[in-house]
């Protein structure tokens, strides 16, 4: 229902699944170009900018954007 959807953070499941680091991976590289800041793009989309929220503050995830390596993407 309406009621259930609007407080869901992740697109599919009550936790972090592979299709939420996917988004989180093509917002970040081709919106945010690699830095971990909400792209500016997303501002006007509120359940998409806390779905990118909460996948960039995974432990994993936060650890893995400090260390990768940064490319021309």
């Amino acid at each position: 229902s309406h009621i259930q959807r609007k407080h869901k953070e992740f697109l599919f499941y009550q936790q972090l699944s592979f299709a939420d680091i996917c988004v989180f991976a093509f917002f970040n590289t081709y919106l945010g170009q690699g830095e971990p800041a909400v792209p500016a793009a997303l501002e006007k989309f509120p359940r998409l900018r806390v779905l990118y929220e909460k996948v960039r503050d995974e432990p994993r995830i936060e650890e893995w954007l400090k260390k990768r390596p940064k490319t021309s993407l």
